[in-house]
């Protein structure tokens, strides 16, 4: 993670501004948090803020995937504990489908997840943020598991993406 390549100290400003900033995001919206707000409850400072993420919609960034993480990472070990399996492909399916809803419709994911649509309904790179960090990972673990499948079952699958993708949807 990029805040493992930052000194101890800031490291530590790193994830308070990253928890701050989620917790306005979530109360206010993207467009009505401004730097400034961030900066009076993390007690920083603009250049700090620039210094670690750039700018506000890199930090916007960073926070998805912060909050993303650990589902992302329960979701590989339950695409790597499938795969290592026996289960046949139809079996894969439920599980994988189960285990995305329950990870899915956490309060937390819920509340992220508005965040996320609400403002990209206004502005579509935001949207395109969560589709390139989240979407588009989550269609990359289910394509390697398709494969994976295809070849041990011997499964003629003619465009892998495009069957991951119709399934994820």
């Amino acid at each position: 993670m990029e805040a493992q390549r930052l000194a101890r100290g800031a490291q530590e400003k790193y994830q308070k501004t990253l928890n701050i900033a989620y917790q306005l995001f979530l109360k206010y919206g993207y467009e009505k948090t401004s730097l400034q707000m961030i900066i009076k409850e993390s007690g920083g400072s603009l250049a700090t803020i620039y210094k670690l993420f750039g700018n506000k919609r890199n930090l916007f960034q960073k926070v998805i995937e912060q909050e993303n993480s650990d589902f992302f990472q329960s979701l590989a070990e339950h695409f790597t504990q499938v795969e290592q399996s026996e289960l046949c492909l139809q079996d894969f399916l439920i599980f994988i489908g189960k285990k995305l809803l329950s990870e899915i419709f956490t309060p937390e994911t819920i509340a992220l997840n508005r965040l996320i649509f609400v403002e990209g309904y206004n502005d579509s790179e935001l949207l395109q943020t969560f589709q390139v960090s989240c979407v588009d990972k989550i269609l990359s673990y289910f394509s390697k598991c398709l494969e994976t499948y295809a070849k041990r079952e011997k499964i003629y699958i003619q465009n892998l993406q495009e069957d991951a993708k119709f399934c994820i949807d």
